[in-house]
């Protein structure tokens, strides 16, 4: 009869459909949605800075505190993370002639796992040296001589990609979450320049 192969045949498309979504692949849930407000430590320059009077590389460049804020929202089954950050707190070098600061932009998809949050993205990050001005005595040959510190402003910037892992590790007062991120920071990885930088941060989600 027509109407009984109308029927087996809707009943086999129904079939397959029900076959090929329980075959597809499931995302995993974001894990966070909303702003997250931080702050943690950067760790800047990793062996390529000499920090000791041997002038042996030392494994850390400079450490810088630093404040972020980001938004996370769900996007294509994982999460966009667009986030900045910058130091409040600027560095001086040894002789306090220049303080230096670091303002970054990134933005990185991150995916769920059994073991936390993975991420990946890239971003533009600024690094500010402002001179103190004033002059400074040095030894020059058997004498010493009177030298001009620098008294302006001078940035520099480069393109870096990260890569990143971090999960909730608690919950405070009213559901409010708190989590643990680290980060590696890199820059010119093909090249003899390339330097690697790494961040440690404590983020609260904002209700």
């Amino acid at each position: 009869m027509p109407g009984w192969g109308n029927r087996l045949a809707v009943l086999g498309l129904a079939a397959c459909a029900g076959a090929v979504s329980c075959a597809a692949p499931a995302h995993a849930e974001p894990s966070r949605e909303g702003w997250y407000l931080g702050t943690g430590l950067v760790l800047s320059d990793l062996y390529r800075t000499a920090s000791v009077s041997t002038g042996d590389l030392g494994p850390v460049g400079a450490t810088y505190f630093q404040l972020q804020v980001a938004y996370a929202t769900p996007w294509l089954g994982m999460t966009l993370v667009p986030s900045l950050s910058f130091t409040p707190i600027a560095r001086s070098d040894t002789d306090q002639s220049v303080s230096q600061r670091l303002y970054s932009l990134m933005v990185a998809l991150e995916g769920r796992a059994s073991f936390g949050d993975y991420r990946f993205g890239t971003g533009l990050r600024l690094f500010q040296q402002t001179g103190n001005g004033g002059s400074v005595v040095l030894n020059n040959g058997n004498s010493t001589s009177t030298f001009a510190r620098p008294a302006f402003d001078s940035w520099a910037r480069n393109v870096f990609l990260d890569l990143g892992l971090g999960d909730e590790v608690a919950r405070l007062g009213v559901g409010v979450p708190l989590r643990l991120d680290l980060d590696l920071w890199g820059t010119s990885l093909l090249s003899s320049a390339r330097a690697l930088d790494c961040a440690l941060s404590l983020s609260v989600g904002w209700p």
